[in-house]
């Protein structure tokens, strides 16, 4: 039981109080380049972030699914997907119509479709996820 306290102040002496900690980790977000190619989306994610509001603090759990083609969200009601297609570096993403849901959609999944709806660039994370942002906000995947 000693050894606890001094394990805990080990490990928080390897933190910094602002994050900065990893900086020297990791390359400037600013530095790194976008998405051009499927290839570099493809996987499946968990929602890590939704216009700044972190996975801690959202209400789902929202798992992501990108092909080659297409984005799907399963387990909601945003909708049943988008395709997707680079055009250089800008995203272009189209909504798939399907089954409607039978209650209302929360706050998180609408702001999720809003997202994939007005996606305009994918961008890598420091931390293995992509970023995708655009004309309807911003979301923050991580692979699951």
């Amino acid at each position: 039981m000693r050894l606890f306290p001094l394990v805990l102040i080990l490990a928080l002496t390897g933190c910094s109080a602002n994050g900065s900690g990893d900086a020297g980790r990791f390359p400037p977000l600013d530095t790194m380049k976008t998405f051009t190619a499927a290839s570099q989306l493809k996987g499946n994610y968990r929602v890590a972030g939704i216009d700044g509001t972190e996975f801690t603090s959202l209400h789902d759990g929202f798992e992501v699914t990108i092909s080659g083609d297409k984005i799907e969200v399963r387990g909601n009601c945003t909708s049943n997907g988008w395709s997707y297609r680079f055009d250089g570096a800008k995203l272009v993403t189209a909504v798939i119509e399907g089954p409607t849901c039978r209650r209302a959609v929360t706050d998180e999944e609408a702001a999720l479709g809003r997202v994939f709806a007005g996606a305009v660039k994918a961008s890598p994370t420091p931390w293995d996820g992509i970023m995708i942002e655009g004309t309807g906000g911003t979301v923050t995947l991580v692979v699951d």
